[in-house]
This record gives C-alpha cells, sequence and structure tokens, in this order.
C-alpha cells in the first residue's frame, strides 16, 4: 500500500553534477519533498535544458522513484539496484544512480526535512 505525502509539505532544492565515464560533468538540480516526520517521500530531477531526452528521462525516473519510495522502497534498495561501476568504489554509471546517492547523502545528514 502507497503512503501519500501531505499536500502541504516541506521540499529542499539541491543542485549535483553527474560525472560521466569520459569526466564530463553534467549539471542537475533536485527538488525533494519529505513526509510531515521528515522521511523523504519524492524526488524531481531538472536537467539544464528540460525538453531534452536527457530532461524527459531525468522526469520520468524522478516519477518512478518517488512511487517505489511511496511504496516502502528504502533509498539503499533502489540504489543496490541501479548500474554501478566495478571500481571506484561502484561509482554511479547513470544520472539515476547520481541522484539516489544524493538522496541517500541527504538522508545521511539527519534523514529529515528541512
Amino acid at each position: 500500500m502507497c503512503e501519500r505525502l501531505p499536500g502541504r509539505r516541506a521540499s529542499e532544492v539541491l543542485e549535483f553534477h553527474h560525472i560521466e565515464a569520459n569526466g564530463n560533468k553534467s549539471p542537475f538540480t533536485s527538488t525533494i519533498g519529505f513526509y510531515a516526520d521528515g522521511r523523504i517521500g519524492e524526488m524531481f530531477i531538472y536537467a539544464q535544458k528540460a525538453d531534452s531526452a536527457i530532461g524527459l528521462i531525468c522526469h520520468d525516473a524522478a516519477v518512478l522513484i518517488s512511487i517505489a519510495l511511496q511504496c516502502g522502497a528504502t533509498i539503499e534498495e533502489l540504489r543496490s539496484s541501479v548500474a554501478r561501476t566495478s571500481i571506484e568504489g561502484g561509482r554511479p554509471q547513470s544520472i539515476i544512480g547520481t541522484a539516489l546517492d544524493v538522496l541517500a547523502a541527504r538522508e545521511a545528514e539527519g534523514g529529515k526535512g528541512p
């Protein structure tokens, strides 16, 4: 059973970069929403060019991440399910893995809303 977020909820905007295999950094912005008890319950990901293919993929992936969180999946379960390199400590291979790492880092900072 999915747990719905309240109609009005705390949110926070985070900026981060995904480092591609060739070493280039791509900038992204994410907005995360919180349950009343401070748990992360949703994520939105915005690429620099909103209507680009990567922007649309990020949008859709963030919707799926949000649904998974609201249906009881943990951030760690999601992180362990995406492609990672076998070297460099398991760096994420896609922007989605990087976004999940950003969520995990935010949760580790205290896990509660702003």
